[in-house]
């Protein structure tokens, strides 16, 4: 797609769009394009073939302007089923360039409505101080759906766990850890459930199988004893953020469990440990939670959105009720199947 009277374009990513960029800042993005280019061209040979599964390969679509590339975005499936899509947008050149606005635009929806790509519903990340990319997204009918707050240890930079507060190292003997797998996915996805209002709860349309694509090393669900067997309070996995990175985000139930004021250092004690630097993901309405981590050594470096835009349609068009009808098509079906019976007639008094 190309703007009319402007030098922008936005197309599938293709490898003519790498040459020469490796005299040009991009060069060090350019390993991972190649990465991008590979599974892009995955992505189109599985949508050849009707009826195969939903393919988790990301569609990529670059923007250029006067034949520089400016930014893309990547689309793929949210959810198993593929009813809902994940958007993740990159700018791949720095400063402010000409057009970013209107070629940002074209690019979301190009991604929207020109991928080979039949969706009800779409979502994306975005830094909440980016106002631009936030108008852009409300323009294009994107909603804010979700809060989240990105937390370092220390001063936000690569921290050893020995220059945070000292924190216990067990957990308590009541709670254990356990892997995030099949059997423990659907004990925590009541958790994943709590953290969700009812409308993104809409939007995502997520199983609990999705939970499983979330796992990952040091990722899993701290169990505990109720007496009636094992119930999950906490759980960690993997979330990606709006610059693509991944963290890890932490869910809890609404309600707050004692034992998490031992249970969660310990885990997050344990996580700095096998992977210093971690960024780690909470809901930023969650008081509690950021009493807790306040205290004991982490700071918050920024908060992201998560934003929605949902285009349901009717199913099955031939179950709408017409909007209207003929006089005669509405008294036809109050004309009696048989000849009236006559009025009783009640006589004198």
């Amino acid at each position: 797609m190309e703007s009319s009277g402007s030098s922008l374009r936005v197309e599938p990513l293709r490898a003519a769009h790498l040459h020469g960029l490796q005299s040009e800042e991009l060069g060090d993005c350019l390993p991972r394009l190649q990465g991008l280019l590979l599974r892009s061209l995955v992505a189109r040979l599985d949508g050849l073939w009707p009826g195969e599964p939903i393919t988790r390969q990301p569609r990529v679509l670059v923007a250029l302007e006067q034949g520089i590339l400016r930014a893309l975005v990547q689309v793929r499936p949210y959810n198993r089923q593929g009813s809902c899509w994940l958007l993740s947008l990159e700018e791949l050149s720095p400063g402010q360039w000409v057009g970013r606005r209107q070629l940002l635009k074209a690019l979301l929806q190009q991604a929207l409505l020109g991928t080979d790509v039949h969706s009800r519903s779409w979502v994306i990340r975005c830094d909440s101080s980016c106002d631009e990319q936030l108008d852009v997204l409300r323009e294009l009918g994107f909603q804010p759906l979700k809060t989240q707050r990105i937390w370092q240890a220390g001063n936000g930079e690569s921290s050893q766990p020995a220059a945070l507060p000292r924190t216990p190292t067990s957990l308590p003997t009541s709670c254990q850890w356990s892997a995030l797998n099949r059997r423990t996915a659907p004990l925590l996805w009541p958790l994943e459930q709590a953290a969700c209002s009812s409308h993104l709860r809409q939007i995502i349309d997520r199983r609990c199988n999705d939970l499983l694509d979330q796992s990952g090393r040091h990722t899993g669900v701290l169990l505990c004893d109720s007496g009636e067997g094992a119930v999950a309070i906490a759980g960690l996995v993997r979330q990606e953020l709006a610059d693509g990175s991944f963290g890890i985000e932490l869910l809890r139930d609404v309600a707050w469990d004692g034992r998490l004021k031992q249970a969660l250092p310990a885990l997050l004690h344990q996580l700095l440990t096998q992977r210093p630097g971690v960024a780690l993901v909470t809901d930023q309405a969650d008081s509690a939670l950021t009493q807790l981590l306040s205290t004991g050594g982490w700071q918050p470096v920024k908060e992201e959105l998560l934003l929605g835009r949902s285009l349901w349609r009717q199913h099955g068009r031939s179950r709408a009720v017409p909007l209207t009808h003929s006089l005669d098509t509405m008294l036809g079906r109050l004309q009696p199947q048989h000849p009236p019976l006559p009025t009783p007639s009640l006589g004198r008094r």
